[in-house]
């Protein structure tokens, strides 16, 4: 930034979710009332298509919604949304498998930790599978329930929780919320990017000739990353070494009759990838995620439509997926969110927290009083660290797999696609149960609890740690009846999801203006 004051001028390229989620937040954020506004200006190409497929959250969406005055009813009637539990992941190790990562803290209320009763239970050949024995939220989601009751405060249930929606409908929702706060819309597209003589972006330049200054932008480009890698050299750094799936179709699909939409996400093992099937209020979204080095488009839509009984008439979208980030995701006067600021593939539905976790910590590091190095760094050390964490953890639920029925789920298992950080986790855990102290991460996207899910729901577990756990923990199994009758309590006294979404038809729908 050329001037040593704070912004004059917040320039957004991209509208879609990152950019309308920016633009919202930042807004909610600086402009207060009775303070000097930072006039926020989105840009936006009707030409280029949003992605719009990442359809699935995790709780956080929760705090950024109700941070930005939302109402609930409104969130979720304008997004089509219905509630998720955690993901249920099927055929992950061996056809027939299944385990399920759900949301619930697994010993939050309690210094108790379920793994090493577990661990004992199991050497003793007396264990149910660990998601039955670590805590309810499976039983509540595969019961039809919603996490809450009618009753409950906006945001607030009985469990965790969050939500499948319409990325598009939520990108448009923060729109208006934006832009009746008085966030400027631009309509048009880039032709030519202006650098001042310190290397920052100074203005873009529409096709039409229209320019719009600034002296600070966020790129929230997509993949092609306008800002930060083409205009301020950037290079993008793949992590394709470890995460082998480059492709997915999409193919949203009407529920068939009596079909209902589920609380959970569904992640099913295919072939050559993975499949989700996410269901909102209207209809079922549903993809599959795939490496082209074993297998082309046609007959990824091909083995999609098999599964899911999708006829011809249901269309399909295909993406290319650039799985990795930038070397820096702040350069000069440049920030990258949301696809331009990295991505790893939807399998734990963190696209959406992704930006929120870049635009808390640019508020953070916001140059409040001109450019300083020391902040930019720290914010761009954050954001590698995150995107480090989640690529290790997505990539624990293949390299944990027994499978070797294809080519695709040989690869994933070869030593050599999975990261040092992985290796240690799983050598550690070889002969103790996962614990708190085992992460290096200050601020966690994925705790202990949510390893010892996958690691355990793989079957991934040691002899070791079995025998070690079965000689010092005592009372093995002693929380289960209390466990057990938490869980039947809680479904007895919640509401299934479909009964729920009913009464949500009776709540209007915010339509006077955000400003008010």
């Amino acid at each position: 930034m050329s001037v040593d004051v704070f912004p004059q001028h917040l320039v957004i390229l991209g509208g879609g979710s990152a950019g309308w989620m920016a633009a919202a937040y930042l807004d909610r954020t600086f402009n207060l009332p009775g303070r000097r506004r930072l006039p926020i200006i989105v840009v936006e190409s009707p030409a280029i298509g949003r992605v719009g497929v990442g359809e699935a959250t995790i709780p956080t969406l929760l705090r950024f919604a109700q941070f930005l005055g939302i109402d609930e009813a409104t969130l979720m009637k304008r997004t089509f949304a219905t509630f998720k539990h955690g993901v249920r992941f099927l055929d992950w190790n061996g056809p027939g498998t299944d385990y399920f990562h759900p949301f619930e803290a697994l010993d939050a209320s309690s210094n108790f930790n379920p793994g090493p009763s577990w661990l004992a239970r199991r050497a003793a050949g007396v264990a149910a599978p660990f998601d039955l024995e670590s805590g309810i939220q499976r039983r509540v989601a595969l019961a039809g329930r919603a996490p809450k009751r009618m009753t409950d405060p906006d945001y607030a249930g009985l469990m965790p929780y969050a939500y499948h929606l319409d990325a598009e409908e939520f990108g448009d929702l923060l729109a208006d919320v934006a832009r009746d706060r008085g966030v400027s819309h631009v309509s048009g597209r880039v032709a030519e990017v202006e650098k001042s003589e310190t290397g920052d972006v100074q203005a873009l330049v529409l096709d039409d000739g229209r320019r719009i200054d600034g002296d600070f932008f966020i790129d929230c480009s997509g993949f092609a990353s306008v800002l930060l890698e083409k205009a301020m050299g950037v290079p993008f750094e793949s992590f394709s070494d470890y995460l082998l799936c480059d492709r997915a179709v999409a193919m949203p699909k009407p529920y068939a009759d009596g079909e209902q939409a589920r609380p959970y996400t569904t992640a099913i093992a295919m072939d050559h990838g993975w499949s989700w099937r996410i269901g909102l209020q209207h209809r079922e979204g549903t993809g599959y995620v795939y490496s082209s080095k074993f297998c082309d488009q046609e007959d990824a839509e091909r083995a999609l439509r098999i599964a899911t009984g999708a006829g011809e008439e249901v269309a399909a979208r295909h993406l290319k997926m650039r799985v990795g980030m930038p070397s820096e995701t702040w350069r000069g006067n440049v920030v990258a969110l949301g696809l331009a600021g990295g991505f790893i593939e939807p399998l734990e539905s963190t696209g959406l927290h992704m930006v929120e976790l870049g635009l808390e910590y640019l508020v953070r590091y916001f140059p409040l009083s001109g450019v300083n190095p020391a902040a930019r760094s720290r914010f761009n050390h954050l954001m590698r660290s995150r995107y480090q964490e989640l690529r290790d953890f997505v990539v624990a639920h293949y390299c944990l797999t027994k499978r070797a029925d294809t080519p695709f789920w040989q690869a994933v298992r070869d030593p050599a696609q999975i990261p040092t950080g992985v290796a240690e986790k799983t050598e550690l855990w070889s002969d103790r149960h996962p614990a708190a102290e085992d992460n290096e991460y200050s601020r966690l996207l994925f705790a202990h609890s949510n390893w010892a899910a996958v690691l355990y729901g793989m079957e991934a577990v040691g002899e070791l740690a079995m025998a070690n756990s079965a000689r010092w923990c005592p009372n093995p199994g002693a929380h289960l009846p209390e466990l057990n009758a938490a869980a039947d309590r809680l479904i007895n006294g919640l509401p299934e999801q479909s009964i729920w979404l009913e009464g949500l038809k009776t709540i209007p729908v915010r339509d006077q203006s955000w400003a008010a």
